[in-house]
């Protein structure tokens, strides 16, 4: 495979990737604060506690957005790149079908440990401090 080609792809994928995690976790996030701090005006959190409670919320919403970003990354890159005529230009210098896939996963790839890390190591401990807190 040609190296620059796939330099280049990786980077657009990553690059997308990013982007729309970005998106998502700030639209997951203000979500999750807004609930939080309605909680908070009725009297059903203290305010002091606030910080505390989105902090440990933050393992669950990227749990959910993670999987989301690289999904939605991946599909409008390659759309992107097919749109302007790169798909079939990596395809001339010889990168197949079974090499962009390849390519456009690798980033999916590392993402996934972390993924498996926050779900099984993370989300649990957060878990369970912010059970702590709500018995507080």
């Amino acid at each position: 495979m040609p190296k620059i080609i796939v330099l280049y792809i990786l980077k657009q994928v990553s690059k997308t990737i990013f982007v729309t995690f970005l998106i998502l976790f700030g639209i997951l996030f203000l979500n999750e604060s807004i609930q939080f701090l309605e909680k908070a005006s009725r009297g059903e959190l203290y305010p002091e506690l606030l910080i505390l409670v989105l902090a440990f919320s933050l393992p669950a919403i990227l749990e959910v957005a993670i999987p989301i970003s690289i999904f939605l990354g991946i599909l409008i890159s390659i759309y992107n790149l097919n749109k302007t005529n790169e798909i079939a230009f990596a395809y001339q210098v010889g990168l197949g079908l079974k090499g962009l896939i390849i390519t456009s996963s690798i980033p999916a790839f590392f993402l996934c440990f972390f993924v498996l890390f926050n779900s099984f190591y993370l989300v649990p401990i957060a878990n369970s401090k912010l059970s702590f807190l709500s018995e507080t």
